[in-house]
């Protein structure tokens, strides 16, 4: 994957996230703790993986707290720096994070192509919307089998052991070539630099201070 899919790939995968954690809140705005939401976007990507989807890039390993991934962090961040979610105690979701993910949700997730994507949200959702124990979802992924490597449960793997690999197609998370708008909307979205250039440029329009030929 070359720097400009991965980079695609990136924008999506928060995408993707946000609408997940948005489904599996704990009410409308809590989406709850770090450790819930780690574990949840654990349980999507190696869904995904085990389906053979090709959603979610995303590559968990053996922690001392259970899988881990560095790139559900830097999500937190992207997510987090555009204001579509913050955190006090726990991570909450803003009103501009409701609409992407809403959005998102249906323009994209919900769209016939993808749908073995929204089977796995919507199944996760069924699980853990609502349910605000962060103990119980450890417990459920600590009993499930490791990847397959003969190494028992998720809790008897070795720290550092790969339990969900990203898909290797070359493409990004999902391949959305027929609807670039999407990957230069989250473009935006992400990016507090051009979001705010576009908002000053339609302030400075409504006010006369740019003229159009």
């Amino acid at each position: 994957m070359d720097r400009y899919q991965r980079h695609d790939a990136d924008l999506v995968d928060s995408a993707l996230l946000l609408t997940l954690w948005q489904r599996c809140g704990i009410d409308d705005t809590c989406l709850g703790s770090r450790t819930r939401l780690m574990k949840l976007a654990f349980l999507a990507a190696r869904q995904c993986a085990e389906s053979g989807v090709f959603a979610l890039s995303l590559e968990f390993h053996q922690w001392k707290r259970g899988p881990s991934s560095p790139a559900v962090l830097e999500a937190w961040r992207r997510l987090e720096h555009a204001g579509h979610i913050r955190e006090e105690e726990i991570w909450e979701l803003t009103d501009r994070g409701e609409r992407l993910a809403d959005d998102f949700y249906r323009d994209v997730v919900c769209k016939e192509e993808y749908g073995p994507v929204r089977t796995v949200f919507d199944e996760l959702a069924a699980a853990w919307a609502a349910v605000d124990d962060d103990r119980a979802l450890c417990a459920a992924i600590n009993r499930m089998p490791s990847a397959g490597n003969g190494a028992g449960t998720i809790a008897e793997a070795a720290e550092l052991t790969t339990l969900v690999s990203p898909p290797d197609n070359g493409l990004p998370v999902i391949n959305l070539d027929t609807e670039s708008a999407w990957v230069e909307t989250l473009a935006i979205e992400f990016s507090a630099n051009d979001r705010a250039g576009i908002q000053r440029a339609a302030e400075d329009f409504r006010a006369g201070r740019y003229r159009v030929a």
